[in-house]
């Protein structure tokens, strides 16, 4: 990425959010492994015995000229079936959809609706192909090798609020390379277009054969959180101030595991795995996997605001800080989190020996409240003092039994970025939950009654009504349900979904909500 993207969100500019946290999908090898190593994701998409399959990045735009070179890697199969174009967000994965907009190799027609007319030249293995995306005159154009094809589709919908670069094939199996920045285009995007932006990629439907490594993280993550998609493992957390390659489970209460298995450093753009212990809970060969990076402050700083000196990573900036310290007994007392304003959310957890995650939060009825996120348990009340704009305010029962070793992740809104908030379920009644941005995670919570927490990300669906959702409190695979989450330009929405899980009517929800 060249330099600092800033993003508009109507009222003022706000952090790239790409340079503080980030989503990867990948598939384990078994073996010696680099996530984020700086350059695009090479993303191979097979359709098997499927009319199509797709692969698509995780950042779309809706507005202003927009520029993203694919490059044509290879063809394994019945001829050059690659398809580059674009996709909505707000329509399912289907390229008999009408907002699927596509150039095909084969015969160089331009498909949309499942339908192909004549367009452009044929392309091949080793041809770039230039996508230039026109949000104000509504239009997309092809290039071939820097030549233009003409305009492709004019009307481009404005109601829906994101296009994302995307490939897909038919009965085949095919590998190309997105690059979306400007340092990594092999030409000058054409006059008044800009780079589309910093984005990852991951494949959507059909096998992924080969496994996305190089996908771009623009910072090192302080704490990554793994999950496997594809198979009933653990929630696998590791930050840089326990260090690796000691590991959390966030469903589980387990004491801290620091047994080499699978996850070897967190890295300058990104993280390392290999195959100690058949790559363990994070790089099982074969296995599908999400990680979700966060950027705190780098390594430890010891912080003492509070009555206990504590260690922090912390960026302010994005409203995140990773907190650990030492318990001293009292039956009050205060750590210090390292950020400008309060925590609304922050999960602490025990890790010396086997103990609950236990998140508190003020957002739900005004007083601290808290939930476990290792079960499906409903809110209670903390009896505690909320936290301040410097420190965490601890009980002996809730975070600070002496001698005891935490880890805390501290999380609270930030205007563009990042909100911690509530909703109110209402059932088939569609329901719009606002942001001052568009959400790539959304993790969310019912505090009234038993559920459990759901993790959404446009990472593994940028599909409207987003089925795919893991659970922080279970180790089980990924599940797809109909009616699932709609992210929106400003938020994201439930429609038809009367789930005690996601939208029962009267219920109270909270949500962390991340751009």
């Amino acid at each position: 990425m060249v330099g600092k993207r800033l993003v508009n969100t109507g009222e003022a500019a706000v952090i790239d959010p790409l340079q503080n946290f980030d989503i990867v999908t990948y598939t384990g090898t078994g073996g010696a492994y680099s996530i984020g190593n700086g350059v695009e994701a090479s993303v191979t998409i097979n359709s098997g015995t499927a009319n199509y399959a797709r692969g698509s990045s995780s950042y779309g735009n809706n507005s202003g000229k927009h520029y993203f070179e694919v490059e044509y890697i290879s063809a394994n199969g019945n001829g050059n079936t690659l398809m580059v174009g674009i996709i909505n967000a707000a329509y399912v994965e289907s390229w008999t959809n009408a907002q699927t907009k596509m150039y095909y190799a084969g015969n160089g027609n331009k498909y949309t609706g499942g339908s192909g007319t004549s367009y452009g030249a044929t392309y091949a293995p080793g041809d770039i192909i230039g996508v230039a995306y026109d949000g104000t005159a509504r239009t997309v154009t092809f290039y071939k090798n820097n030549v233009s094809q003409g305009t492709a589709f004019t009307g481009l919908i404005t109601n829906y609020p994101s296009y994302f670069p995307a490939i897909g094939t038919g009965l085949n199996s095919e590998t190309a390379q997105f690059r979306f920045t400007t340092s990594e285009f092999t030409y000058t995007p054409p006059s008044g277009y800009s780079e589309w932006g910093s984005a990852t990629v991951s494949a959507h439907s059909g096998t992924v054969n080969s496994a996305v490594a190089a996908q771009p993280i623009d910072f090192q993550p302080d704490l990554v959180w793994i999950k496997s998609r594809s198979t009933a493992t653990n929630n696998e957390l590791h930050d840089s101030l326990r260090g690796e390659p000691s590991r959390l489970f966030s469903d589980a209460t387990n004491a801290e595991m620091t047994v080499a298995n699978g996850f070897v450093s967190l890295d300058s753009n990104g993280f390392s795995l290999d195959g100690t212990g058949s790559g363990g809970e994070v790089n099982y060969s074969g296995r599908t996997y999400v990680a979700w990076c966060f950027k705190g402050g780098g390594g430890a700083a010891s912080n003492t605001d509070g009555t206990i000196t504590s260690s922090v990573s912390a960026n302010p900036d994005a409203g995140f800080s990773i907190v650990s310290y030492t318990g001293n007994g009292n039956a009050d007392a205060s750590v210090g989190h390292g950020l400008s304003s309060a925590p609304e959310l922050y999960i602490l957890k025990r890790y010396d020996i086997t103990g609950t995650w236990v998140a508190f939060t003020n957002v739900i009825d005004g007083s601290m409240d808290y939930l476990v996120l290792n079960t499906t348990a409903a809110k209670g009340d903390a009896g505690q003092t909320a936290p301040t704009s410097s420190v965490l305010n601890i009980k002996d029962y809730f975070g600070n039994i002496s001698s005891a070793t935490y880890i805390g992740y501290c999380f609270h809104s930030v205007d563009g970025y990042q909100k911690i908030g509530t909703y109110t379920g209402t059932s088939y009644t569609q329901n719009d939950i606002s942001l001052s941005f568009a959400p790539r995670f959304v993790m969310v919570k019912n505090t009234t009654s038993s559920a459990g927490w759901n993790i959404f990300d446009l990472s593994r669906d940028v599909a409207n009504g987003n089925g795919r959702y893991l659970q922080a409190n279970t180790n089980n695979a990924e599940f797809n349900i109909g009616n699932g989450m709609i992210f929106l330009s400003n938020g994201f929405r439930w429609k038809d979904q009367p789930d005690n899980e996601f939208n029962a009517s009267g219920q109270t929800y909270i949500y962390l909500a991340i751009a």
